[in-house]
């Protein structure tokens, strides 16, 4: 994943969220849940990653949820309309 189209700080995110992922992406396929999602960066709030995490066609209405998820207000979420999703911390 190279994300060289992005400025340095944000694709160095990407790099650490890609990695981040691998050890969620590698324990049994049953557990793995469908959707990774990076923490919020307060310093950049309008960008976050996302993985799927197995090969997934996502409706329209899952991916207004999972916007909402992302870019929503994460005190007053309700996630559990949106049971795919897995939130990733990368330091």
């Amino acid at each position: 994943m190279s994300l060289d189209w992005l400025p340095s700080d944000l694709r160095e995110r990407g790099i650490r969220f890609a990695a981040g992922t691998e050890r969620v992406l590698s324990g049994p396929s049953r557990l793995r849940p469908r959707v990774l999602l990076e923490s919020r960066d307060e310093t950049v709030p309008h960008v976050r990653f996302v993985r799927l995490a197995v090969p997934l066609a996502l409706s329209a209405s899952d991916l207004a949820a999972l916007a909402d998820k992302a870019f929503g207000d994460e005190e007053e979420a309700d996630h559990s309309s949106c049971p795919y999703l897995h939130r990733v911390t990368v330091s």
